[in-house]
């Protein structure tokens, strides 16, 4: 019988193992999830030196500047 309670060990090692081991490959695929979304935010910001500009993102570019000027002029 000691073959056996052995054998069930390892298969329980093993359940275990696999267990983390996929734990790790979601914590994996959010880590990535998140650097793409940050990436994609970063586009975003980098839109407004592409040719032709995007005209919201510089329309909040100039309303943001004028108040910015506005406000130290005070």
């Amino acid at each position: 019988m000691t073959p056996h309670n052995e054998s069930d060990s390892v298969s329980q090692q093993v359940i275990v193992g696999a267990q983390s081991s996929k734990k790790a490959v979601v914590v994996l695929i959010l880590e990535i999830r998140d650097k793409l979304i940050e990436k994609v935010h970063n586009l975003s910001w980098l839109q407004r030196f592409t040719y032709p500009p995007i005209l919201s993102t510089n329309d909040e570019n100039i309303a943001l500047h004028r108040k910015t000027c506005n406000s130290s002029s005070e």
